[in-house]
């Protein structure tokens, strides 16, 4: 199921209490730091910071959103995986003890990061916070040792359609290690769809959600082999 609107809207009003099982998502950061100010930066990195401005994309209370997402769980069991900038991952943790959950943080690092290092070292890394109920589903099984890293190396190119996409392989991994073929996984800040492709090729079921409409259009388009085909029972209907 693919909704065009406000994640939060979307989330009250149409995507029903105990129906997921997983979130794997890349809500907005908190980018209010020296980086949005800083005087030096390639033309092409301060068009990605801009594009995110445009999209309300540079400031993030995760409090409200966590607590929005509780009672989407099956059964109440928490599974979810948040990307992060340095400047959130407290706040998740802290959200995640009140709530008497495990965390784990897992980190993107960015071979070409933006090259900005006044005072302070360069802002290679990207956190990814893993938050779980006890008892919430996680495959032991894995063929590949490298499933279970902490750690993902990656070359972020300027050509990205989102200025925020993930790679697809890093979300597969989490898809793969915390949901079984058929679950529910939801990503409310759908984007491109990187996501929804994701579970597209491992025969998850997917809900995603997006406020912009170009983007959302592009997720459509990448998800739409399997919007079509309802006889495998992914995706279902677009809404807008």
């Amino acid at each position: 199921m693919l909704y065009h609107g406000d994640c939060y809207e979307v989330l009250k009003d149409k995507i029903a209490n105990d129906s997921i099982d997983l979130v794997v998502t890349d809500p907005p950061y908190d980018l209010s730091g020296s980086l949005m100010g800083s005087g030096f930066m390639k033309k092409e990195n301060k068009k990605c910071l801009d594009e995110l401005k445009e999209l309300k994309s540079t400031s993030f209370e995760p409090e409200p959103f966590l607590y929005l997402l509780q009672s989407k769980f099956k059964n109440g069991v928490f599974n979810g995986y948040f990307f992060c900038n340095k400047s959130l991952v407290a706040r998740y943790i802290n959200w995640a003890v009140k709530n008497g959950y495990n965390y784990d943080i897992l980190v993107m690092s960015k071979a070409n990061p933006v090259p900005i290092f006044n005072a302070h070292h360069l802002s290679d890394l990207e956190y990814i916070l893993f938050i779980r109920s006890s008892g919430a589903f996680f495959n032991s099984k894995l063929e590949s040792f490298d499933n279970y890293r902490k750690h993902y190396s990656v070359v972020l190119g300027s050509k990205n359609i989102h200025p925020a996409k993930k790679p697809l392989e890093l979300i597969k991994r989490f898809v793969r290690a915390s949901s079984q073929a058929g679950d529910v996984v939801c990503d409310p800040f759908m984007a491109s769809g990187t996501t929804g492709v994701a579970c597209r090729e491992l025969g998850r079921e997917f809900v995603g959600c997006e406020q912009d409409k170009k983007y959302f259009e592009l997720a459509v388009k990448a998800v739409g082999e399997s919007v079509d085909k309802r006889e495998r029972g992914l995706f279902g209907e677009v809404w807008e």
